[in-house]
């Protein structure tokens, strides 16, 4: 090979970098833009090598201080490839380039760098090539492009290699394929890269169906040398496609039809298969069918029968697809449709019922019905025949005599000309009893105090002479018989109010069977009124209101105001006397009487108790007074209202106490504190609740002595009402330490009202 002389590049150096600078930023001159060209250099091979053979690794490294855009490798100007991340590696395949003869019959490759800002680097290295007495570099055949029954379509890598002289492919039929294994094409252009293998020397179809075929591909060279590819392909030709049966439509008993769609296969003949299982080995052969057939009538089979079909199709070479059992087609023969009775019957009476079925389906072959009836749990052909005859003869039929309250079961059995047999659902009917026509209803109409209403529901049947006797009892004894269906109602008078009573009523037929209804009820209590509000008023006295007894103006007579100190106090009569009991013992006060149910057509009446001694300032505890309404009826009994308590003695009001730094009489001796005079809610009793103003001296704010602390941080008391200023000279102030001050006030009864808290100090 004559030596060629290598120059670089630089046309098309120079033309790649002005696209860079059209395109990318950081080539328009501008003062801000990155202006750093990147570092870029050929890491490997080393400096020292310089001569390369086969696929040889070219790794660069680059670096900017704005960030890599790409890297592009270059052999004799000819780009080779562009990386845009790290690692720059490329492998070159080094035999598409012829080998060098002397010093000067290099390749010149060539690597530039290029940042994100448009700047460039390039970088060059002179390799020199040697693969004279290097085999080809193999290619690989890529997996199939196509399939079929009789042929393979193969394809493989492109050939680089700058001394190529042919491919040769070679197949076998087992994967030990060598370059002495039949070679079956041979192409002398690098170009070709696919081939069909349709060899019709193996049949007249062209490759065996459902058989494993291996290639490899070889490359040769015009020196003689040949490389295989690395690995061997394997394909396994086709069988058939198998269609899939479906059923044209519903079984009957006796028959099915199938269908599927026609096969695109070159189809010799489909073969049926039949069976009573899914299994392969289960089914047999029952029909062979020429191609263009796509349906078949099945006929001579049993009732109520699951049957498996499967279809073969078989090609003009004599093949067939393999099993696969998601194909079977599963058919059911129709059974002898069941009977169906009705549920629940109707016309159910205590003697009789009307049972009625649905109509059954046309059939191939004639049927019958018979219908059994059983006191039994099972009815079958030995219970009581009530009906045999043609289906569909009749459709109901009403069973009588029977006897009330009684469970009777129903069953129909259906035949046909095969003796194929099928029975119907079991019916269970249960004749009514005398509680069944009977609901009983037993209620109260017009409950009073003293009195009730009794009313059931009347006994209505179909013959009317079913009716023997009512027996209405109370608490157990008879008070009312009647012999008249339509006598269904009875006051009951002379109770006692506010009392349970239990009745039963009691219906007796004919028959002499009966049926009862109980009731417990409770006679109605005097209405009371209710409290709605207890104050104090004009200081002195409480102001009652009440809401009026729902009481019936002609029952009611009047309501009595009791008053009690005595918290145990219930006001109840416990000696039956129609009296509260506390006013003849003393424990309370009858206050007022008032006849009037309303007052002025309001629901609320009012009365100001204005009893002079509900204040009493000689007291020691805080009285409260509770108070109850007595409501009372025409028969001299009463019912009591909510008890409600209250006392006029209010707790008293906090002062606001004033600091040194509000009224500014800092000293520097003592503390000085201000408060205006304490106040009552009700003022008239302050001088009578007042006992005495407490003084809480101490050091934490929030501290809240006078609840649980020391006794001793209270520095004085004063008893005097008017008293509104105190000044604090104790040796503790002296110190110039800051104190917290509390004034609490205090009542007869120990209550207290705390005011604000301030601060208090002396100068030092």
């Amino acid at each position: 090979m004559a030596p060629t002389v290598k120059t670089a590049p630089a046309a098309a150096l120079m033309g790649m970098l002005a696209l860079s600078c059209l395109l990318l930023p950081g080539c328009n001159g501008s003062q801000d833009a990155d202006t750093t060209a990147p570092v870029v250099r050929v890491v490997f091979p080393p400096e020292d090598t310089d001569v390369l053979s086969d696929i040889a690794t070219i790794r660069v490294d680059a670096r900017d201080n704005v960030g890599i855009r790409q890297v592009i490798f270059m052999a004799d100007g000819d780009t080779l490839e562009r990386i845009t991340v790290s690692p720059y590696t490329l492998l070159w395949n080094t035999t598409a380039y012829p080998d060098c003869t002397d010093a000067d019959s290099y390749v010149l490759f060539t690597v530039l760098a290029e940042d994100f800002a448009g700047n460039n680097r390039s970088t060059e290295r002179r390799f020199y090539l040697d693969n004279e007495g290097l085999p080809p570099i193999p290619v690989e055949l890529i997996d199939p492009a196509a399939v079929s029954k009789h042929s393979i379509t193969l394809s493989w890598e492109k050939s680089l290699d700058y001394d190529f002289s042919h491919y040769l492919l070679h197949r076998d039929t087992t994967e030990e394929v060598t370059s002495i294994s039949d070679s079956i094409a041979r192409f002398d252009s690098p170009e070709i890269t696919t081939y069909t293998d349709a060899d019709t020397n193996i049949s007249p179809f062209g490759l065996l169906e459902d058989t494993d075929y291996s290639y490899r591909v070889y490359v040769h060279d015009v020196f003689g040398r040949s490389t295989g590819s690395d690995s061997v392909l394997t394909a396994r030709t086709l069988l058939p496609e198998p269609v899939r049966l479906r059923a044209a439509a519903p079984a009957t008993k006796y028959t099915t039809r199938l269908e599927w769609d026609l096969s695109s296969e070159d189809v010799a003949y489909y073969r049926l298969l039949r069976g009573l299982s899914p299994l392969e080995t289960d089914l047999d052969s029952i029909a062979g069918l020429v191609q263009g057939i796509s349906s078949y009538n099945d006929s001579g089979l049993t009732a109520n029968t699951a049957y498996y079909y499967y279809l073969y199709v078989v090609d003009e070479a004599g093949y067939s697809h393999y099993f696969r059992s998601e194909d079977i087609l599963e058919q059911q023969t129709q059974a002898l449709p069941a009977p169906v009775l009705a549920d629940p019957a109707t016309n159910i009476t205590k003697y009789r019922a009307t049972l009625t079925w649905s109509q059954i389906p046309a059939q191939e072959d004639s049927s019958w019905l018979a219908l059994y009836r059983s006191t039994r749990d099972v009815v079958d052909s030995t219970d009581v025949l009530l009906y045999m005859g043609s289906r569909n003869d009749i459709l109901s039929l009403t069973d009588s005599p029977l006897q009330q309250d009684r469970t009777y079961r129903y069953r129909l059995r259906h035949w046909d000309s095969q003796d194929n047999i099928v029975w119907s659902n079991t019916l269970s009917v249960t004749t009514q009893s005398l509680a069944d026509i009977w609901g009983g209803g037993l209620g109260v109409t017009d409950l009073g105090k003293y009195e009730l209403t009794l009313t059931w529901d009347q006994y209505i049947y179909t013959h009317a002479d079913d009716f023997a006797h009512y027996t209405l009892l109370r608490d157990g004894e008879e008070i009312f018989s009647s012999s008249q269906a339509g006598d269904n109602r009875r006051t009951d008078s002379g109770r006692s109010r506010k009392t349970l009573y239990r009745y039963r009523i009691i219906v007796t037929d004919t028959s002499g069977t009966s049926a009862e209804d109980t009731l417990g009820v409770t006679t109605r209590d005097i209405h009371p009124a209710e409290i709605i509000d207890l104050a104090p008023a004009e200081n002195w006295y409480y102001r009652l209101a009440w809401l009026a007894s729902e009481e019936p103006d002609l029952e009611f007579d009047r309501y009595e105001l009791l008053r009690s100190r005595d918290p145990s106090v219930s006001f109840t009569d416990g000696d039956g006397n129609n009296t509260a009991d506390c006013i003849t013992d003393g424990d309370c006060v009858k206050v007022t009487t008032v006849s009037q149910r309303l007052a002025n057509g309001s629901d609320t009446l009012t009365y100001l108790d204005t009893d002079t001694t509900l204040v009493d300032t000689a007291l020691a505890t805080l009285p409260i007074y509770q108070y109850v309404v007595l409501t009372y009826d025409q028969a001299g009994e009463y019912v009591r209202s909510n008890i409600v308590g209250d006392t006029l003695y209010s707790p008293p009001s906090p002062v606001q106490l004033r600091g040194p730094d509000e009224h500014g009489t800092v000293s520097e001796t003592s503390v000085r504190l201000e408060w205006d005079r304490a106040t009552w809610p009700t003022e008239p009793l302050a001088q009578w609740l007042f006992s005495r103003y407490e003084i809480w001296r101490y050091d934490t704010p929030g501290q809240r002595p006078w609840e649980d602390g020391p006794p001793d941080q209270m520095i004085q008391s004063i008893d005097d009402l008017e008293a509104t200023n105190y000044g604090d000279s104790s040796d503790e102030v002296q110190e110039g330490r800051v104190w917290i001050y509390t004034i609490v006030v205090r009542d007869i009864y120990g209550q207290g009202a705390a005011s604000n808290e301030v601060e208090g100090f002396t100068k030092l």
